[in-house]
């Protein structure tokens, strides 16, 4: 007779620990969605190509008005994703203290109309 299970939610604390720990191998993709630990796909060979494209387009696209992060963390809440763009609001001074980005400090596409003309563009 099987017994009910548990799943361990893990915090986002929990996570990094891990990774700070070598836990993960720097072959693991994984993210942090409703705090379980899930593996992801690695990125393919059309995947790659799109975001090096794009990444090249973009800067010229939206000029000094936002700061573009490629395949960074992302973390919302007590979650941690890895999307293939973040465009956040400038800054003075130094990120280099920055762990993850959180929402707050993002821009939504929707305020960046020519970027979405470029992933159209890219995407066709």
């Amino acid at each position: 007779m099987l017994k009910d299970r548990t799943t361990k939610k893990w915090t986002l604390d929990e996570y990094h620990r891990l990774g700070d720990e070598g836990f993960f191998s720097s072959d693991d993709h994984v993210e942090l969605p409703d705090g379980e630990i899930v593996e992801i796909s690695p990125v393919g060979v059309k995947h790659k190509a799109c975001v090096r494209r794009l990444t090249k387009k973009f800067p010229r696209l939206i000029g000094d008005s936002a700061l573009l992060e490629v395949q960074q963390p992302l973390v919302v809440g007590d979650e941690e994703s890895v999307p293939d763009w973040i465009y956040r609001e400038p800054k003075e001074g130094s990120y280099t203290q920055v762990r993850a980005i959180e929402r707050g400090a993002t821009l939504e596409v929707q305020h960046l109309p020519q970027v979405r003309l470029a992933v159209e563009e890219v995407l066709g």
